[in-house]
């Protein structure tokens, strides 16, 4: 059977929402820049659409991986409670030298449009082969990479009908109109609410920016839902609303086509039901009879044997106070196997089991008397005892996914759950506590007993300079392995020697590290040991390690003649710059005030953009170097400087450089239209007194 031939996209991943941002602008060019009588409007109506409409209709039939290679994926789906359409979240992201080559790329397409080549001396402000991912890429993304997308095929399918490859099950589709595509790593996050001008522009050499996570919600205007424990150098995420035909919650399947699927991870939360959903039979079938021919009619077979075997891991919890059913799974696919297709299939139902068992611990549980680290006060609120993820490994059971029962037993109140499903505590005076599993029919496991080890962590200190940074570590149980390390940005950076607690205080030191970016400093206490549940907590004891202004220097300046009249006309300002903490440095340019032309930094040296001297009346001005870091801690470098352009004498002044504050609101303001006019009249007489 021969694949459709629109996947010879796949030979042009990373290259396809490129192509349409590129069609776009010249599309948006050919609109702005040509005159069209009405007649010829009509004529040429479809030829001016055409080459976006073209390729957006190249995207029918295609998935999004067959547009974006990418590291990893992650797919969020909410069913709503109609069970006949879903909420899609995702998120894509390339990392290392294939992120450099997908800017890189998208760069040059840029250049191809009329006009916007920066390499041609007649266009430098173009931003095409300008080196940088600029905001008309994000935008042609975003308006033009969305029509593409709604042409695309859904990877899921949903049908209530029991099945294995039978029918059209990939009955998922877009609704216009609601697709939302963006590229976060130029940093127009949600909460800028897209303003271009509010965006940074990025560099498409390779970078690591890093991106915290702040979403409990993903309608937090502060919200990069991003997974903080992955590096990520081009990120794309894609949200909208899909529809299928209305199933019926007590027998479905969910199908999913994992064909080209690098990496992904797969979630989905179902709405609640009057009956516990629970996980049937799953299969995965390997489908190596197929074969698919590109342009030039060559045909390509796998090398493989078709297989029905499942092989994936899957996750099954109850959320939001135990209402919903949450199902995970991962993905990936073996490209040596390709074109070979792969689809897998899982099977749910609120039918009760033939036999129905209560929940049993497994042997990854805790035993009973385990010793549970607690660290008091790691943070503001409740600390996780048990994540949703352990207790979700914990059991056996054959009738949905169970739930955990934990009670104080000194005075039998119940532990609570958060709407993740983790066990949540902040009271440290708990000793012992009991917990239980029950599943969806009420029934309940042996019990298990706990002891907590109330460990206290405190430090005077404030800032992590180099040398060591002291800690006090005091424990209520003894014999508890553990360490200490600082943490910034989920990495860890140094630890202290392994000890064991103990009941009176112990000083621990951990030796600082060179590579810690100015901000703030978490501390990370990992336990372990015999008996003890292994944990970690990362605690924000006030630690931050100072950042040192940036060091700039004016280390020359020269006076040019740029209309070769033998009359200085021209000033250009040049230096070093370095910031001790190796952070970024950005440096600007005023003059009395006002903007003064541009800096351009080679490593540790800088020169400035000529100052056209020529354009200001007589007299001395004030040029101010300021230089900041990615701290946006800054220190600027000042310099006097006399207009030789009105000087008897041309020949250049030296006057000292000193480093001083920014200038006030009291200094001159930049030259203006009326300064330029009387600048002209001015030049009149002096080029009389020089003829005389």
């Amino acid at each position: 059977m021969a694949m459709n031939n629109k996947l010879t996209l796949y030979r042009w991943m990373p290259l396809i929402l490129v192509g349409i941002m590129v069609l776009s602008s010249v599309s948006l060019l050919n609109e702005n820049t040509t005159e069209l009588s009405n007649e010829n409007l009509v004529e040429n109506t479809d030829a001016r659409q055409s080459p976006e409409d073209q390729l957006v209709a190249e995207c029918e039939g295609i998935t999004f991986e067959d547009m974006f290679v990418y590291t990893h994926a992650l797919f969020d789906i909410t069913i709503n409670d109609d069970w006949k359409s879903a909420d899609v979240w995702g998120i894509g992201w390339v990392n290392g030298s294939e992120a450099a080559e997908v800017r890189k790329d998208i760069d040059e397409l840029m250049s191809q449009i009329p006009g916007n080549d920066a390499t041609n001396p007649l266009t430098p402000s173009a931003q095409g082969n300008d080196g940088k991912y600029s905001t008309d890429e994000r935008d042609a993304l975003e308006d033009i990479g969305s029509s593409c997308v709604e042409k695309t095929t859904v990877r899921f399918g949903l049908n209530d009908v029991l099945h294995r490859e039978d029918g059209e099950w990939n009955n998922m589709s877009w609704v216009g109109d609601t697709l939302l595509l963006s590229d976060q790593e130029i940093g127009c996050v949600l909460g800028q609410g897209g303003d271009p001008q509010g965006c940074e522009i990025t560099s498409v050499e390779e970078e690591d920016p890093t991106y915290e996570d702040g979403c409990d919600g993903k309608g937090d205007s502060d919200c990069q839902w991003v997974d903080v424990s992955s590096q990520r150098d081009f990120v794309l995420w894609v949200h909208g609303t899909t529809t299928f035909d209305k199933i019926d919650y007590n027998s479905f399947t969910l199908a999913v086509n994992s064909t080209n699927i690098s990496s992904a991870s797969l979630k989905i939360t179902m709405p609640t039901t009057p009956q516990p959903i629970r996980l049937g039979d799953t299969q995965s079938n390997l489908n190596c009879g197929g074969e698919w021919e590109d342009d030039e009619g060559i045909i390509y077979t796998s090398d493989c044997q078709s297989t029905t075997i499942f092989d994936k891991e899957t996750n099954s919890k109850m959320v939001n106070g135990g209402n919903n059913f949450q199902f995970e799974t991962e993905f990936s696919y073996n490209f040596d196997l390709w074109p070979a297709t792969q689809h897998d299939f899982f099977d749910f139902t609120t039918a009760e089991p033939e036999d129905n068992n209560p929940p049993e611990w497994t042997g990854g549980a805790p035993a009973n008397g385990t010793i549970i680290p607690f660290v008091n006060k790691a943070s503001e609120g409740e600390q996780i005892i048990f994540t949703s993820e352990q207790i979700s490994s914990w059991y056996s059971d054959d009738y949905s996914a169970a739930q955990i029962n934990c009670r104080n037993i000194a005075d039998d109140q119940t532990i609570s759950i958060d709407s993740d499903g983790n066990l949540m505590l902040d009271d440290s005076s708990i000793s012992t506590i009991m917990c239980e599993l029950y599943d969806g029919s009420g029934q309940m496991s042996e019990q298990r007993f706990f002891n907590l080890a109330d460990i206290s962590i405190s430090t005077t200190e404030t800032e992590v300079n180099d040398g060591s940074s002291e800690f006090n570590v005091q424990s209520s149980d003894e014999g508890i392995k553990f360490t200490l390390s600082f943490v910034q940005n989920s990495e860890l950076f140094g630890s202290s020697s392994e000890m064991e607690t103990d009941t009176s205080i112990q000083t621990v030191m951990i030796n600082s590290d060179s590579s810690l970016k100015p901000g703030t400093v978490m501390v990370r206490a990992t336990f372990s040991g015999d008996n003890i549940l292994s944990k970690s907590y990362d605690l924000d004891l006030g630690l931050e390690v100072p950042n040192n202004p940036p060091i700039v220097q004016i280390t020359d300046y020269e006076w040019l003649d740029e209309d070769n009249d033998d009359i200085v006309d021209t000033y250009v300002l040049s230096g070093q710059v370095s910031d001790p903490d190796g952070e970024t440095v950005t440096l600007s340019i005023t003059m009395n005030g006002g903007a003064a032309g541009t800096i351009e930094v080679n490593g540790a040296t800088w020169t400035s953009s000529g100052i056209p001297f020529y354009q200001y009346q007589a007299g001395d001005y004030t040029i101010i170097i300021e230089a900041c870091d990615s701290s946006e801690l800054c220190t600027t470098i000042e310099k006097i400087v006399p207009n030789l352009y009105w000087a008897e004498d041309t020949g250049p002044t030296v006057d000292p450089t000193v480093i001083t504050e920014p200038a006030g609101e009291e200094s001159m303001p930049a030259p203006g239209i009326a300064i330029t006019l009387a600048g002209i009249a001015v030049a009149l007489f002096a080029s009389r007194k020089r003829q005389d």
